[in-house]
């Protein structure tokens, strides 16, 4: 079925619907219009209730592997093996809305920074995406963060964290495996 107008001054767009789904609804007052029943999203999170390590608080990036996808509609995250997960795909080209945080516990430095990341394609040169950190000085820290990120059809995100504590760079530290303060998801916003 091709798409002859949108709008009403339109007349031919060039755009053409090859398939028999329906991707975008344009409804009468020209706003689209998304079903939450085929929307991309998804929110990962733990059904563990503990402590896990991560790796060294000397500032290295580690990508976090949730155990639970609680949402995960249009199969936008695969399961990495095992029942774990970490790594969204978007299926289709779009503005995305994505959101992290993490929460550790069980550190003490008055000295330590904790981040959360959310990174495209794996790539934390110049296309990294999006940081933020928080200083701790007690012995729980939680760092998060939100963004909306245009993506073509294909490309990744992944939620990274790091510990930096100028004190002990080789000290382990670890995340709190809650599903209610650390978790990664997302959602097609347009």
């Amino acid at each position: 079925m091709a798409i002859s107008k949108i709008g009403r001054n339109a007349t031919n767009t060039g755009i053409t619907d090859s398939s028999d789904a329906t991707a975008i609804t344009i409804d009468g007052s020209e706003r689209v219009v998304f079903s939450n029943t085929n929307r991309p999203q998804f929110h990962l999170a733990f059904s563990n209730n503990d402590n896990s390590n991560v790796g060294t608080a000397n500032g290295t990036l580690y990508k976090i592997t949730y155990t639970q996808a609680i949402t995960n509609v249009g199969t936008c995250v695969a399961d990495a093996g095992g029942g774990t997960y970490h790594t969204f795909t978007a299926p289709i080209a779009g503005l995305y809305l994505f959101y992290t945080s993490h929460y550790t516990s069980n550190y003490t430095s008055d000295q330590t920074k904790i981040s959360a990341y959310l990174i495209v394609d794996d790539d934390s040169g110049d296309n990294f995406s999006l940081q933020s950190w928080s200083a701790g000085h007690e012995t729980t820290l939680s760092a998060s963060t939100t963004h909306s990120i245009y993506l073509t059809a294909g490309q990744t995100v992944a939620s990274f964290m790091s510990m930096l504590d100028a004190n002990a760079t080789s000290n382990t530290f670890q995340i709190y495996r809650n599903k209610n303060l650390s978790y990664f998801g997302g959602i097609l916003i347009g």
